[in-house]
């Protein structure tokens, strides 16, 4: 099972208000997709996603900002050092 498809760590975006719906992260009122200059119009909610992030979710991202991202920083800059 992959993290996107998981319910632990994120749910599907359920928005509804005004007779306007999120699928996928897109707007849609009845089958027809909300258009702004001719490109669908995000979510406000989930931002274009389709999906929220749960309180695990949030533990999992500060984990990973707090632990993974130094490290693969660190990693990147060693890398791109012995490339020059």
């Amino acid at each position: 099972m992959s993290l996107s498809s998981s319910n632990t760590y994120s749910h599907p975006c359920s928005y509804r208000a005004q007779h306007l719906r999120c699928v996928g992260g897109i707007l849609f009122s009845g089958n027809d997709a909300v258009l702004v200059e001719g490109s669908p119009v995000n979510c406000p909610v989930c931002e274009g996603i389709g999906r929220l992030i749960t309180a695990q979710g949030e533990e999992l991202l500060e984990f990973c900002r707090i632990y993974l991202q130094p490290m693969i920083t660190e990693t990147v800059k060693k890398a791109l050092e012995e490339k020059l």
